[in-house]
């Protein structure tokens, strides 16, 4: 082999070993990335349960407000019935109210 065709060889190799270096850094960039996305995903992830379980929350209180307040009805329209209580919010004669009241 001549010099020049050595030489050319040389440089060949020596860019097809800069190629695989390059490449190298290239997956490991990536892969640093990837890592990276992940740790993110994981995050938002973790946020959106938290928010889930404070909407599960809020929810629940919601739901123990409207059983309440169903209940505060129901009450209020035996009352009314039990009393005889009309539309117009007259009230009976409190000694009907006593008879019941007293035991």
């Amino acid at each position: 082999m001549d010099e020049s065709a050595t030489l050319r060889h040389y440089f060949t190799e020596q860019e097809a070993d800069a190629e695989v270096e390059r490449q190298r850094k290239e997956r490991e960039r990536q892969q640093k990335q990837d890592v990276m996305t992940l740790g993110e995903t994981n995050r938002q992830i973790q946020q959106q349960e938290t928010k889930l379980a404070q909407l599960k929350e809020e929810k629940h209180q919601l739901f123990l407000q409207l059983k309440k307040v169903l209940n505060e009805d129901d009450i209020r329209r035996r009352q009314k019935e039990r009393y005889g209580i009309d539309c117009l919010g007259q009230f009976p004669p409190t000694h009907y109210l006593l008879m019941f009241s007293v035991k």
